[in-house]
């Protein structure tokens, strides 16, 4: 059952909370490949490793959005993932997204973000997302789905499922609580959403319906962010139903008849089960029955069975928990801590059954899929095709005129937005001289995008803004997508953190790899020390370790303000953490690119030209100048700022390009006497 290398050609996925693999398992058959598996229980780990030795288990999901940007691990053509219901389930907690566990539904979408950025990058169409959870996210008191939802979709505020009714009423989408004084979402078990950046539909499938003897209702949610994609077409069957909906409620009524007061009433005899939903009567076997005082559950993972007529009580045993689930007769039957497959203890293979998906609910989604990818071919880049707009706000092509010529246009300025980093070298204080020198067009592109002061104020109709600071790109793309989630977090940090101690113990965490932490969490504590350490520098080691010394400011400033700001301005903004190198390949006709390398330093000076692993050198400031070279041979204009370092200044006159002088003021010794002004260039080719 070993997965071999996939082609290069193949359809590829991720997948995350793997568990045993029930995807995998639906989707062999029809030549798909999983790229890797994330999962961190030990033995659904050991299932996946005995199953498929091939396939790299990557572990804790909250460091894979960071390790698909920095291009470690693939982005591939679909991400699926049932995140942990508990936080969800009816009969637990119902801690929504404050629980740790409906967290990770967020981080899924942070997931899933990277993938099409990477995927965009490379030229590919955006991912298809399979997500899958438990019916009880709809009702959810936190309005849970609606945050899911209007994270994947793009739009900045949650989603609701239908207008609210007057205070103390009640409608289908809303139900009201009398002792918390509010309404909660009740959010119908199918819909759909076009997004501005994806498209999403979701609908509740039982596992009945799909040849198993349980009757298992999961949420399914399929969402894509390209153009040719409809999650509605691949999801629902507007031609027919599945099942029999008379024969299911009436089903439903005589098993009414059976369970009584958390009891099991006699029947007709026959082995004979209840849970998971299952309200189809008599059938072979099938899943949990969970009894609170009067009250049955049946959204567990538990699986009982009851023999009447003589009411005698009995656990399933593991092979009827993988019949139930379509699994394999011995899926789960592996050797385990240090004994033979023979001696494998029933318990984690229950329960890492009870936890998965059902194997043909996901064979009859993959299907749809595939007959999706090979109907429209729709997973092919065809570089012959001119770009589309696939995300609110990016623009991929020149502005035309009436005319059909690019007019050269000059850019506003807007000059009043503050960036939310301190930045050593940042270009606060002279975005009008710059401004002056930018030429229009439809995006602006920036390799070093350092504090933001140039994409926060110069008008463009998209950009794109990297770095190759991958902290720096982490808590951009956190201010975009989850702003509010963050600057709660900065301020906890920014409360009881202005004390050396506190600042060093953070950054020993920040530094160190063995800690695990959310992309959100590392965009909080790096704002956190950007605004607390010596001056705003951006500082790194050999070893990558952030070494900035504690600023000891009187009254730190949080940059609630600046936040907000940069949150909103981002629905234009591509964030890519990449070499300039490869930023610098993305552009062309009707870009612009704005460089703000670290300069040059200039004779009898240190000066700054590191603020990531490693330093700036004379050999990449040339090789700067020729991949910029290259662009505007492809139809892109440059911009480019550095030292009056003779050597600067000989290497951009020997490739053509115009030079002036930019009186910039310099910022970053703590002594008054040099916070001077420096004649440094700005140049265009």
């Amino acid at each position: 059952m070993s997965a071999n290398a996939p082609a290069s050609s193949a359809f590829t996925y991720g997948s995350v909370c793997s568990g045993v693999e029930a995807a995998t398992l639906a989707w062999e058959a029809i030549g798909w490949h999983a790229c890797w598996f994330s999962e961190i229980e030990k033995f659904p780990s050991a299932v996946l490793k005995e199953r498929w030795p091939n396939v790299p288990n990557l572990g804790d999901m909250t460091a894979l959005p960071a390790r698909v940007l920095a291009g470690e691990i693939p982005a591939p053509d679909l991400l699926v993932g049932g995140t942990p219901c508990q936080a969800f389930s009816i009969i637990g907690l119902r801690k929504g997204l404050k629980d740790a566990r409906g967290q990770l539904t967020m981080t899924f979408v942070e997931l899933a973000n990277a993938i099409d950025t990477v995927r965009q990058r490379e030229g590919k169409s955006p991912a298809i997302i399979v997500w899958e959870n438990v019916p009880g996210v709809f009702s959810q008191h936190d309005n849970a789905y609606g945050n899911l939802l209007s994270a994947l979709a793009g739009d900045d505020e949650e989603f609701e499922p239908g207008e609210r009714p007057e205070h103390g009423k009640r409608n289908a989408y809303w139900s009201w609580s009398k002792k918390a004084g509010k309404h909660f979402a009740n959010w119908p078990f199918a819909g759909c959403v076009y997004g501005p950046q994806r498209r999403l539909a979701w609908r509740v499938l039982d596992a009945q319906h799909f040849g198993v003897p349980q009757r298992r209702k999961r949420v399914f949610l399929v969402a894509s962010a390209g153009n040719e994609c409809d999650p509605a077409s691949l999801l629902f069957e507007f031609e027919s139903l599945q099942g029999h909906s008379r024969a299911r409620s009436e089903a439903q009524a005589q098993s009414a008849s059976i369970i009584q007061d958390g009891a099991a009433k006699q029947h007709d005899g026959g082995l004979t089960a209840f849970g998971g939903g299952n309200c189809s009567g008599p059938i072979p076997v099938t899943t949990t029955l969970t009894a609170h005082g009067n009250r049955m559950d049946f959204d567990t993972e538990t699986f009982i069975v009851h023999q009447l007529p003589q009411l005698t009580l009995r656990r399933l045993m593991p092979v009827e928990y993988e019949r139930l689930q379509g699994f394999p007769v011995g899926h789960t039957l592996i050797p385990w801590r240090g004994k033979d497959a023979r001696l494998c203890p029933d318990a984690p293979r229950m329960k890492a059954v009870g936890n998965s998906m059902a194997v043909p609910v996901m064979r009859w989604l993959g299907k749809r899929i595939g007959r999706y990818i090979m109907s429209n071919d729709a997973m092919k880049t065809d570089t012959n095709k001119a770009p589309k707009e696939r995300h609110k706000g990016i623009i991929t092509a020149p502005i035309q005129h009436q005319n059909g010529t690019n007019k050269e246009q000059k850019i506003s300025c807007v000059a009043v937005n503050r960036p939310v980093f301190k930045w050593a070298g940042g270009k606060f204080s002279e975005l009008d001289k710059i401004a002056a020198h930018m030429p229009g067009g439809a995006r602006l592109i920036e390799p070093f995008v350092g504090g933001g002061s140039v994409f926060m104020n110069l008008n463009y109709p998209a950009y794109l803004c990297a770095d190759f600071n991958g902290d720096l790109i982490t808590a951009y793309t956190m201010i975009k997508e989850r702003p509010d989630q963050l600057l709660k977090m900065i301020k906890d940090r920014f409360e009881t953190g202005n004390t050396q101690l506190s600042f060093l113990m953070a950054r020993e965490k920040f530094n160190d790899m063995r800690f695990t932490m959310s992309a959100l969490e590392r965009a909080a504590d790096f704002i956190y020390l950007n605004r607390h350490c010596y001056k705003g520098l951006m500082r790194y080691n050999l070893k990558g370790e952030f070494n900035v010394g504690f600023g000891n400011y009187k009254r730190p400033y949080l940059p609630e303000t600046e936040l907000n700001t940069c949150a909103e301005r981002s629905s234009k903004v591509e964030f890519l953490h990449a070499t300039f190198a490869d930023t610098i390949s993305h552009a062309g006709a009707g870009d612009v690119i704005f460089c703000d390398p670290p300069y040059q330093p200039m004779p009898k000076t240190e000066g700054f030209t590191s603020y990531a692993t490693g330093k700036f050198t004379m050999a990449d400031q040339e090789s700067l100048v020729l991949h910029l070279k290259a662009a505007c041979e492809r139809g892109a204009k440059a911009v480019i700022t550095n030292s009056s370092s003779a050597l600067i200044i000989e290497l951009y006159k020997d490739h053509g390009l115009t030079i002036n002088p930019l009186r910039a003021r310099r910022n970053i010794s703590s002594k008054t006497s040099t916070q001077a002004y420096a004649d440094d260039i700005i140049a265009l080719f």
